[in-house]
């Protein structure tokens, strides 16, 4: 192969490897990301299949220049050390808990993988193309913010542009930044104004969100500026190099400013986690402060990491697997960093920890020491080589150079390396620019180059169904807006079409978990047939087992289905979990509510309450609930804890003259519904009495009033039934007491609240039945 063949498949060969970056800085409508909530998996897929042209190139180039030295593909520094966490992820596939976010961290891995080896076999030129092209990426990430549909109108909000995400957006910016300074200096014309513009853009706008990972990647990046420039060169043209590295130095230090001097104004001043007020716990134990006013920061991560030694410990030498860390981590979660997560239980749904904010740590999490440990000594090579281009003569490797030391900054803060849709892709072009060996440096090894080489095309090949997988599931799920429509001034779904976009999606990949969690939310919502939402439950907790908004939902369909004992197992496993999470303690009440256990019932309640996750209105449902449901043994603690929210003296339900009383003042105070229920209180009582006097037909009158209003109510009347059942029994009429037996389902726990003389009355009639843990229940 001649030279200018070369150099043209070296030109084709970068722009190749833009592909990716230009298709996935598309603004709207053109972007691959419009209206899909899943922006990583699209990302990710399509980073992964848009490289394979570049790695045919690549390998191509490598097997025409394996007998020619000048021109021979040097097997990549760092290679050998990305197939070691590549192959583990391969070995967990099969044992992964979360099978979709496993293939998608292997996707993501083989990407990274093939710009790593493709950029390292770029020539001068390509490197050039790089360079000068990079900037233009970084101005259209920029400039989508403005095209966006939903834009909120002030730069410094939740302003997204085309990766639907702001942090992802200005990770992906800052390698075009840092090369736009460098194209400022040396290029001219319109390429010069592009660099400047990429650079200040992106300081502005990692500061006016804020993006902290890109204010301290824009640092790391000034440093080592800061470092090339005081180098003292001895070869010619050493002291314009020197220049040029000192304006260099400014630029990025001028851009530095802005956006930590943004930052510093947007920031709170001091730990949140030290300047909260502490809340109090009902068991009196210290609980940690509510804290923090959004879910990154500082103290997230330092919460964050402190816990990952014990992760480690319990994960082994080869990890928990790829793309696990969200599904593993909520057991080890800090109580304080779910209340900094939750914005103050602010937010609806429980907030996961998606990755460690750290790629070093994640890293070690997923891919053990042996994986883990190869991706860490990866980056230590990387800044070694960096450094070195720092003082060496060539202008692309050096500003690549800087490139690299940013990204690697920025991974020990956030997640550009194993989880941004494009930054991962962008850093690992530059860690491959500085891996490869110098221009001038002999190439000796031409074929196993290109063994690498073809490797690397080969496990990018293998997994470009599953790419594709990924991102058709992703274009399904972008079809999830037009399922909502404008009523008046608000917006509401049509929930056939939703489960419709969900099943579409679900058909690409049927073990995504966000899919399945949407879909078992929605099937919940629209009442349909439980057993259907049982098994839609428990498959997504069979990918996300720790999952506290899985477990909520579990926990309701299960108490929906009178599995009350199952339904509370799941909500102490999730209150276990997530131990301040109103939701869960709401829902804590409710099951021991219906389980019909006042101690239990008295204790939630009192939890729900310090945490200030039960009102006033909830409260009177469960009052009203038990009292006009003859449910007496659970209506004293929600009686006593409605009454006090209304500041009303203290109620003995067990006593007629007070629920008589009570009864009156509902009335006279217009609220008819706790006016029958206390009223339907006081006739149970009342009948109670007639049965133990032996007038049983006016025990039937009044377990019969009792049971009318129960049954108008719309509550359970299994206890209602239960005991006009044993009055008619008492009264001689067994056909009427089976018939009122008959009329819907009785729990084996309504038996246990029976009177002896309402018992002796049912089991006489042979209406009762011994049940296996010795209570006595319907026949």
């Amino acid at each position: 192969m001649d030279a200018r063949t070369d150099r043209r498949l070296d030109v084709l060969q970068a722009w190749l490897l833009l592909l990716p970056p230009l298709t996935l800085a598309l603004p709207s409508p053109w972007s691959p990301f419009t209206g899909a909530p899943d922006v990583i998996s699209i990302g990710t897929g399509l980073c992964a299949l848009g490289l394979l042209p570049a790695l045919l190139v690549s390998a191509v180039r490598a097997f025409l220049g394996r007998e020619d030295e000048e021109r021979a593909a040097a097997i990549p520094l760092g290679a050998p050390l990305l197939l070691a966490p590549l192959g583990l992820a391969a070995y967990h596939l099969d044992r992964a808990t979360d099978s979709f976010n496993a293939w998608r961290a292997l996707v993501g891995l083989a990407g990274a993988t093939g710009a790593y080896v493709a950029a390292s076999s770029l020539g001068e030129s390509g490197r050039r193309v790089l360079q000068r092209t990079l900037p233009i990426v970084t101005l259209m990430l920029l400039a989508s913010i403005f095209l966006e549909p939903d834009l909120d109108g002030a730069l410094g909000r939740t302003v997204q542009g085309a990766i639907g995400n702001t942090g992802d957006l200005a990770e992906a910016a800052v390698p075009g930044a840092v090369l736009g300074a460098g194209a400022f200096l040396t290029t001219g014309g319109p390429l010069a104004l592009v660099g400047l513009l990429a650079l200040i853009g992106t300081a502005l706008y990692a500061g006016l969100v804020p993006v902290y990972a890109g204010g301290f990647a824009i640092g790391a990046a000034v440093i080592a500026a800061f470092a090339a420039s005081s180098l003292g060169r001895g070869e010619a043209g050493g002291a314009a190099a020197a220049r040029r590295a000192r304006l260099l130095l400014v630029a990025l230090l001028v851009a530095a400013l802005g956006t930590f001097g943004r930052q510093a104004v947007s920031s709170t001043g001091g730990d949140p986690a030290s300047d909260a007020p502490a809340a109090e716990d009902p068991s009196g134990a210290p609980t940690p402060p509510a804290i923090g006013e959004t879910t990154g920061g500082i103290t997230f991560r330092r919460l964050t990491w402190a816990r990952i030694p014990a992760v480690l410990a319990d994960t082994g030498v080869d990890g928990a697997g790829p793309g696990q860390f969200q599904a593993i981590f909520p057991p080890y979660r800090d109580p304080a960093e779910i209340e900094l997560s939750s914005r103050y239980r602010a937010e609806p749904t429980p907030v996961e920890v998606e990755h460690a904010h750290n790629d070093a740590l994640t890293a070690l999490v997923e891919y053990g020491w042996l994986g883990g440990g190869a991706l860490l000594l990866l980056l230590l090579l990387t800044v070694a080589r960096a450094l070195a281009a720092l003082a060496g003569p060539e202008d692309e490797r050096r500003d690549f150079a800087l490139v690299a030391l940013a990204m690697v900054a920025m991974a020990l803060v956030n997640g550009p390396l194993l989880y941004s849709p494009l930054s991962h892709v962008l850093a690992f072009m530059a860690f491959g620019v500085v891996a490869a060996p110098a221009l001038d440096a002999p190439r000796e090894n031409g074929k196993a180059g290109f063994g690498a080489h073809a490797i690397v095309l080969v496990a990018a090949g293998l997994v470009a169904p599953k790419s594709l997988d990924l991102v058709r599931y992703g274009r399904a799920m972008a079809e999830i807006p037009a399922t909502f429509e404008q009523i008046g001034d608000r917006e509401r779904n049509d929930p056939e079409r939703l489960i419709a976009t969900l099943d579409s999606a679900l058909r690409h990949s049927p073990d995504a978990s966000w899919a399945l969690e949407k879909k078992a939310q929605l099937m919940r919502a629209t009442g349909a047939p439980l057993a259907e939402q049982l098994e839609i439950h428990l498959e997504f907790l069979e990918r996300r087992p720790k999952s506290v908004a899985g477990l909520i939902n579990l926990g309701l369909v299960l108490a929906m289905g009178s599995s009350f004992e199952a339904a509370r197992e799941r909500t102490e496993e999730a209150l276990r979990l997530d131990p301040g999470n109103p939701t869960v303690l709401r829902n804590l009440v409710r099951v021991t509510f219906d389980l019909r256990d006042a101690e239990d019932v008295e204790e939630a309640l009192a939890s729900a309450s310090a945490a200030g996750a039960v009102d006033e209105d909830i409260v009177r449902k469960y009052a009203y609930e038990a009292l006009v449901g003859c449910r007496l043994e659970v209506a004293a603690p929600t009686v006593r804890a409605f009454r006090e929210a209304r500041g009303e003296a203290p109620l003995d339900t067990a006593d007629q003259n007070q629920l008589f009383s009570a009864a009156e003042a509902a009335r006279a105070a217009g609220d008819e519904e706790m006016r029958a229920a206390y009223q339907t209180a006081f006739d149970f009582l009342v009948a109670l009495d007639h049965l133990n006097s032996g007038s049983f037909g006016n025990a039937v009158t009044k377990a019969r009033q009792a049971y009318q209003r129960a049954r108008d109510a719309g509550v359970d009347t299994g206890p209602a039934r239960l005991r006009l059942a044993a009055a008619h029994a008492a009264a001689g009429d067994v056909p009427e007491a089976e018939r009122v037996l008959g009329l819907g389902p009785v729990r084996r726990r309504d038996g246990d609240f029976l009177s002896a003389v309402e018992m002796d009355a049912l089991r006489s009639a042979g209406l009762l039945r011994p049940a296996s843990a010795g209570n006595l229940v319907p026949r």
